[in-house]
């Protein structure tokens, strides 16, 4: 009796360390396959950021052009503008607004700056800018100065010859790099949207990339699992 008692303990003993190996086997699987699954979200997350990036890139490209294109029609309007108020000016010259002209034309050369530090790329069109705007505020202070000392009739004579052909040089030129930047702005938004169509399809396939494998993961860590249970039985 003893030894059939010593003999079954024996065997359930031997059941019960069968059924923890089993049990060990098919949890030791399946943080291995979270493993993997982990470290493949991590890269598709790698992957998504990349394309963010690359996307807002692209838009900081577009709101650089649209400030080439607002700089270069500020300084037209303010060229057409200081035209147009000289050419008033000298209709009815008086102090006051002979000194209200000249200062406006003094705040000619922001609006340069400013197209300068817009556009530093377009080197060749901003030094024949440069040097047809210094004429031109020269050629305007000028006529002011001419109508200040009463010499109105050469000052709008001044204007008319000098004045005005440089204005339009100037309106050529910048008319050129706007022209430009809106050619640019149009090749961007093109580029953009199909970095987008890219980038869409591309996050499209990853997601189901990601669930199947999700579920191929799921179903060999279940196989392992229930291969484990028949190597060693209950």
């Amino acid at each position: 009796m003893n030894i059939n008692k010593q003999s079954d303990a024996f065997g359930a003993k031997v059941a019960s360390s069968a059924k923890q190996q089993t049990g060990l086997g098919a949890a030791s699987s399946a943080p291995k396959y979270a493993r993997l699954f982990t470290a493949f979200l991590v890269i598709v997350a790698l992957l998504i950021a990349l394309v963010a990036l690359g996307l807002q890139q692209r838009d900081v490209e577009l709101v650089a052009l649209n400030r080439k294109l607002a700089a270069y029609r500020q300084l037209q309007n303010g060229i057409a503008t200081q035209l147009y108020n000289l050419a008033s000016a000298l209709e009815s010259p008086d102090q006051e607004s002979l000194d209200t002209a000249q200062r406006q034309i003094n705040l000619l050369s922001y609006d340069l700056d400013r197209v300068k530090y817009v556009a530093p790329d377009e080197a060749d069109l901003l030094a024949k800018l440069a040097v047809d705007h210094g004429q031109f505020v020269n050629v305007m202070t000028q006529a002011v100065e001419m109508a200040q000392s009463g010499q109105v009739s050469q000052a709008r004579e001044l204007q008319l010859e000098k004045a005005t052909p440089l204005a339009d040089r100037l309106d050529r030129t910048t008319n050129e790099l706007a022209n430009r930047a809106e050619a640019d702005m149009v090749a961007r938004i093109d580029q953009n949207r199909a970095a987008y169509d890219t980038s869409l399809w591309a996050l499209i396939g990853l997601a189901g990339v990601s669930v199947a494998l999700a579920l191929i993961l799921g179903r060999m860590a279940g196989k392992e699992g229930r291969v484990d249970g028949v190597q060693h039985p209950g």
